[in-house]
């Protein structure tokens, strides 16, 4: 189990993580919020804005309701913060 966190904590999940929390604050939604709103708890909020939890595919449908985004908008707003951070990635190799 210890190994499967530790592959889930990548630098992809950081990314999406903070992009889901910038995208939460522009709702004006605390985790708790946000974690009602998804019937988890906030501690999971937490984690995967933190990056050390995936966000599931199944979630994303889900995730992007609870935000009052499309499904599209959500995938396109994590899409570009990913490629971002390849791009920062790269001038720094």
């Amino acid at each position: 189990m210890q190994m499967y966190i530790a592959l889930m904590n990548t630098s992809a999940d950081r990314v999406i993580g903070a992009q889901l929390k910038q995208l939460r604050k522009r709702q004006e939604l605390t985790q708790k919020d946000l974690a009602r709103r998804l019937s988890v708890t906030q501690p999971m909020i937490s984690k995967i804005e933190a990056g050390e939890r995936s966000l599931r595919f199944h979630e994303v449908f889900p995730y992007a309701s609870a935000m009052d985004v499309t499904p599209e908008r959500l995938y396109l707003s994590l899409r570009t913060a990913l490629k971002e951070d390849e791009d920062t990635s790269d001038l720094m190799h």
